[in-house]
């Protein structure tokens, strides 16, 4: 999985190169909405999914990572288990989450700490962090366990956003919970 990984980390950073400038352009306005806009217009539980939320949809690298591009027919033919791909693909899904994820938490941490209470700040940055983990390991358990294919990696992570959203606006501390139980998929999905 090891040279899988390495290969796929390598092919997703040469042909998804721009996705990364986007990253940068969506922390840029985040920082500014968080900098100019009330909590009133942007409630706390919106600014702790909104990474779920774009890396389930404008992100997504699951659904990148099973298509033609990074994944041929050809490569069908290496002596490869299924885990082990589906292992070394949730990994660049991982790290491409973290990407977009742990930049726009210590925004969120810094603008809403200095703005008052650093207590809330922390719990929407662990949120926001949290969430972006929780697809992570869903995705990863449902590929281990099901399979690996453009519907799961489509259809997951949507459906882990909105969870996360869900229980968010009911409960910031129970959406943090939730995220990361549902990441623990990640732990379960590599043994």
């Amino acid at each position: 999985a090891r040279s899988l990984f390495r290969t796929m980390l390598l092919q997703y950073g040469r042909r998804y190169a721009l996705m990364r400038y986007s990253y940068a352009i969506g922390w840029i306005l985040a920082a500014l909405a968080l900098a100019q806009w009330s909590r009133a217009a942007v409630p706390g539980w919106i600014v702790a999914a909104a990474p779920a939320i774009a890396a389930a949809t404008i992100a997504n690298p699951w659904a990148r990572l099973v298509g033609p591009t990074m994944h041929p027919e050809v490569a069908d033919a290496l002596p490869v288990g299924d885990r082990d791909v589906s292992a070394a693909a949730s990994l660049v899904a991982t790290r491409e989450v973290l990407l977009l994820t742990l930049p726009y938490a210590g925004l969120v941490l810094l603008i809403d700490g200095l703005g008052g209470g650093w207590g809330a700040a922390a719990l929407r940055a662990g949120t926001a962090i949290g969430g972006g983990l929780a697809l992570a390991g869903a995705t990863a358990l449902v590929w281990d366990f099901l399979r690996r294919d453009s519907t799961t990696a489509l259809a997951v992570p949507a459906g882990t956003a909105i969870v996360v959203l869900l229980v968010a606006y009911l409960s910031m501390p129970a959406a943090r919970v939730v995220s990361l139980l549902l990441a623990t998929g990640l732990i379960v999905s590599s043994r």
